[in-house]
């Protein structure tokens, strides 16, 4: 596993969720279509998927050509490397990911900045030799506000991160009930849009008020995406034509048998993690073990039987939430008729709830089988903060992953500590999956690297915790409203981090990053490692055994390009941030 630089994060209690990543509450109930297997077993990819897959390979192959081309890796023939992969019909293809975690706007701001360092068409990149891996990424994983950037640029069938912030409006604030113009709405409206829902069938939530909200900033079309739902990505573009990454949303199910604080049930670490993409919804193993179509979300079922052969549920954002973070009530906003209480009941605004696909299905636990409706929650409620969860299993064969984080898990600072890989690890272990193997934080922090575990089975993992290297950004997770001055703080620092200050503090890491890369794709063609990627790996890669006990202390980096500029002397350079991190001081 690589490592470019650790921080830390407090874990914080974002509320706003892209788990169910659907805007809009328009329900259709239409006549059951044939042919559908509306439930199947967690043993696979589904056919749609994998079917996708090989045809992304496709165009990542020409992508990673051009990549490899501009690194000029020593001793390595890319030609041969790219013959192979036409004569196995780009079966040995890298299958890359990126990981953003859950952090609220500050992981989706400093997440897209990533993505931005990572892009082609981003020239800087391409000289800095960066620019290109986007391109080779197959999947790309959300939760919470890593969904955000996630869903919203498929949704947007997938623009640059310049022409994202530009769809965003990320100056303007959505919760600003005066300003009912293009991007924003008022409370009335969006409680009379979800009260449609409820006058559906359906139970609500402050899942619902809060993908109403954003969507105004994230979804595209009328009303903030009222009618973009996640299955409707299969048909942008973009997708059809394999030319942007998979994405998949990560949450997890509440059962009765998880602990109550202060009233709220709390997901145990080892709670069923459920995934959400364009084709399905389900979880690997745990309480459900299955999958069923993503479209028909909300439709009644038995033992994967439809209840109802004339009243399939299809493409409704009615169905399900769009933000699952556990709150216990809404304030009293509604203006109308009737009161908050009436539409959002506070036992019922406390988690998404989403129609129990999985009814009386064996291979779900008993509980499963039995509950009217699934309680989700946050995925980073169960510790892991980073969705990895649903990349790491055997089926989607993952062999590079970046996981970004930016969490503030390490208080009082708000940096990164590297607990939410960590308990990733953990929980791979007691569940038998190949992981990266990371050592106890205190030589995590002090050691700055990692390993991977010597298992080709195993991705390896590029941790990337946001940190500072040329502005001071740990802002907190629910400062949503920045000024273009403030987005370009942000994109210069990803930029900077990304590529290790345009390579000054490595000049090879950009080919370190094309090693890692790559490496599990050679031992399947049967390649041998270039002595450079050899040197890149002993350089940033844990050797499993030199462990560093010293206590942690606070985590409060100085800027890694200029460590002799404080914060508060930053601070006074960068007035318009006032607002902002003042608070942090």
């Amino acid at each position: 596993m690589l490592n470019s630089h650790c921080r830390g994060r407090l874990c914080c209690s974002i509320l706003w969720q892209l788990q169910y990543f659907r805007f809009g509450l328009n329900l259709f109930v239409v006549q059951c279509p044939s042919g559908i297997q509306w439930i199947r077993p967690a043993s696979g990819l589904s056919q749609a998927e994998a079917e996708w897959v090989q045809g992304r390979k496709t165009v990542v192959g020409t992508a990673l050509g051009e990549y490899l081309q501009r690194l000029q890796i020593e001793d390595f023939d890319v030609s041969q490397y790219l013959s192979h992969m036409d004569n196995c019909n780009y079966d040995d293809v890298p299958i890359m990911g990126l990981a953003i975690s859950g952090g609220g706007w500050a992981s989706a701001y400093t997440g897209t900045a990533a993505m931005r360092a990572l892009d082609s068409i981003l020239d800087a990149a391409v000289q800095q030799r960066t620019g290109g891996l986007l391109q080779c990424i197959t999947y790309m994983s959300g939760l919470s506000g890593g969904g955000f950037p996630t869903v919203s640029f498929a949704v947007n069938n997938f623009p640059t991160a310049d022409e994202i912030v530009e769809i965003w409006q990320p100056a303007i604030n959505r919760f600003n009930t005066t300003n009912t113009k293009e991007y924003t709405t008022s409370f009335t409206d969006m409680f009379e849009d979800i009260g449609a829902k409820l006058e559906a069938g359906f139970p609500i939530g402050t899942a619902d008020l809060f993908g109403r909200a954003w969507g105004y900033q994230f979804a595209p079309g009328y009303k903030g995406g009222l009618n973009v739902t996640l299955s409707s990505i299969v048909n942008e573009s973009n997708f059809i034509h394999h030319q942007m990454p998979f994405p998949i949303l990560q949450k997890i199910e509440l059962t009765d048998a998880d602990v109550k604080l202060f009233g709220l049930e709390v997901p145990f670490a080892n709670d069923t993690t459920y995934d959400m993409t364009p084709f399905e919804f389900g979880a690997w193993g745990g309480s459900a073990s299955s999958f069923m179509p993503t479209q028909y979300l909300g439709t009644k079922l038995n033992n994967g039987v439809h209840v109802n052969e004339s009243a399939c549920v299809i493409e409704s954002n009615g169905t399900l939430g769009s933000f699952s973070k556990s709150k216990r009530s809404l304030r009293k906003t509604m203006n109308g008729p009737r009161k908050r209480e009436e539409i959002i009941p506070p036992s019922e605004a406390t988690y998404a709830q989403i129609p129990n696909p999985f009814v009386g299905v064996p291979s779900a636990s008993p509980y499963t089988q039995t509950a009217p409706y699934l309680n989700m929650v946050d995925g980073s409620e169960g510790g892991q903060t980073i969705p990895l969860w649903g990349r790491i299993q055997p089926a989607r064969a993952s062999n590079f992953i970046i996981a970004w984080e930016d969490t503030n898990d390490a208080p009082p600072y708000g940096w990164n500590n590297g607990t939410n890989l960590y308990h990733t690890y953990q929980q791979a272990s007691a569940d038998g999956l190949p992981f990266p193997i990371v050592p106890p934080l205190s030589t995590f922090i002090h050691q700055k690297w990692l390993t991977t575990t010597g298992d080709s089975r195993a991705p390896i993992v590029l941790y990337l915790a946001h940190a500072p290297y040329s502005a001071y950004l740990n802002f907190t997770a629910d400062q949503g409203v920045m000024s273009p001055q403030q987005m370009d703080d942000i994109f210069l620092n990803g930029f900077n981090q990304v590529m290790q200050g345009n390579g000054t503090l490595d000049h090879e890491w950009p080919i370190c990053l094309g090693c890692a890369a790559i490496e599990r794709s050679l031992e399947k063609a049967g390649m041998y490692t270039p002595e450079q990627c050899r040197r890149c790996f002993e350089k940033y890669c844990w050797d499993g055994n030199s462990m560093d006990e010293k206590e942690v202390g606070i985590v409060n980096p100085t800027l890694v390009l200029d460590h002799k500029l404080g914060y508060l002397e930053w601070l006074a350079e960068h007035e318009y941030w006032n607002a902002t991190l003042s608070a942090q001081a």
